[in-house]
């Protein structure tokens, strides 16, 4: 058996149906789903987390015990993060209340839920989000703001911590 006959019965594997195993890296991302509730007169949030690298981040950070979030007292301690690393001003430039409404596991993912009561659906707000990046230097945060079905987007990443997030 010569070189070129090993290389040829490699590459026929795939074809045989012996497929070889794809490496490939999850991007570090965390999205925030920003969206306008007429009814409640409020803005409904949530932080979608993937479950392994939030982990491992916050476990770094000394923010949760254990590294795991199943554990109900970790999503708490998630939830209380999501709180500090996150905020919303007005196009004024005044910082609006956001009231924490809780946190869940969900398959590959931890989902913190958030609301901030307005009186009218917001033109504009200043979205400041940190998540994960002291103890992440390429982690990138997401935020789309949702009004009346209209999507705005932003993305965070490197120094970035805060950007302007027009309503369409």
């Amino acid at each position: 058996m010569n070189r070129r006959d090993v290389i040829f019965g490699f590459s026929a594997l795939p074809v045989l149906g012996w497929a070889t195993p794809v490496l490939a890296h999850r991007e570090r991302l965390t999205t925030t789903e920003i969206k306008w509730n007429q009814a409640l007169q409020a803005v409904e949030i949530m932080h979608v987390f993937h479950t392994h690298h939030t982990e491992t981040a916050l476990k770094k950070l000394g923010v949760i015990v254990g590294g795991d979030l199943q554990i109900l007292a970790n999503q708490a301690r998630l939830a209380v993060y999501a709180e500090e690393n996150f905020s919303l001003k007005n196009q004024d430039g005044v910082a609006l209340p956001i009231q924490t409404i809780g946190a869940e596991a969900d398959g590959e993912s931890i989902n913190v839920y958030q609301e901030c009561r307005l009186p009218e659906s917001p033109p504009a707000l200043m979205v400041k989000c940190s998540f994960l990046r002291p103890g992440v230097a390429s982690q990138i945060n997401e935020v789309h703001l949702n009004i009346h079905n209209r999507i705005s987007s932003i993305r965070l990443s490197g120094r970035q911590t805060q950007k302007l997030l027009i309503a369409k």
